[in-house]
């Protein structure tokens, strides 16, 4: 079906950028056949691509496309090259943090553009029921279909809860908090550019070691894997973090170093040249 559609563009198409956990150099090495050349997404490394450029934003990610690649591939893997909104960039500048986490400001509770089970519910909901001198903000998406309970946590913890949905400025929302709780995601390298330190969460199994290496490397707090955390684990785990002022104040200074909101323009630069 893709050949179909290149066929009937005039002229040969400089490049091609494919983000597809189903295809693999199988399907590059036809389509590269109409593209002079060829650009991969991936963050899995679980199999070979044939392609001129190779794009993973994840920690460490280099070592995981060994033998994977064509030996002239471009790897542009790491951090260095997360590819945030250039708006994040341009808040972090002007970012002038105190030295304390100031928890006067609400902590952000956001589980992703399509938390249909409802995770983003629950937790605001244990951690406005067990640290009452918290105030949550929620962000949700349009697929998320729980404005009722939403509204009820409005009225359960007057002054104390408040959501948005569908934003489009969340480089600022995200720095009107104080720290985050989180699914893993984009969202994960948007809180380490910003310097807010996260409590995470994740929610497939592929995200597991990802976020295990986050927590050594001191970028975030993991908490486990959805499955394994109930309300009580999660709410001593949370505990331990917010009270572990000089790990929270390392975790941002670590990650801001980390992660410095420029990936895009690297990104850019590469593939022009």
């Amino acid at each position: 079906e893709t050949l179909e559609i290149l066929n009937k563009v005039n002229g040969k198409i400089d490049l091609i950028i494919v983000d597809h956990y189903f295809l693999d150099r199988q399907w590059e090495k036809e389509i590269s056949k109409l593209t002079r050349k060829l650009m991969v997404i991936d963050d899995l490394g679980n199999r070979p691509h044939y392609c001129d450029i190779l794009l993973d934003q994840g920690f460490e990610a280099k070592s995981k496309y060994d033998g994977l690649l064509e030996k002239d591939c471009i790897k542009l893997c790491g951090n260095e090259y997360v590819l945030l909104d250039p708006s994040f960039n341009e808040k972090r500048e002007r970012v002038d943090f105190d030295l304390d986490i100031d928890f006067d400001k609400p902590v952000l509770v956001f589980f992703g553009t399509n938390d249909i089970i409802g995770h983003t519910v629950r937790f605001s909901r244990v951690i406005l029921e067990h640290f009452d001198y918290i105030t949550v903000k929620a962000i949700v998406s349009g697929s998320l279909n729980a404005d009722s309970e939403l509204e009820r946590l409005s009225m359960d913890f007057k002054g104390r809860f408040s959501y948005l949905k569908n934003i489009d400025n969340m480089a600022d929302e995200v720095l009107k908090c104080c720290v985050a709780v989180s699914s893993s995601g984009m969202t994960t390298w948007e809180y380490m550019c910003l310097g807010i330190p996260s409590c995470q969460i994740t929610t497939e199994d592929y995200q597991i070691g990802i976020l295990k290496k986050l927590d050594r490397a001191g970028l975030c707090n993991y908490i486990g894997h959805i499955s394994e955390i109930n309300d009580k684990l999660f709410v001593l785990e949370f505990e331990r973090f917010i009270n572990e002022r000089q790990k929270i104040l390392s975790i941002r200074e670590t990650a801001m170093r980390q992660v410095d909101g420029v990936g895009l323009c690297r990104v850019v630069d590469q593939i022009v040249e």
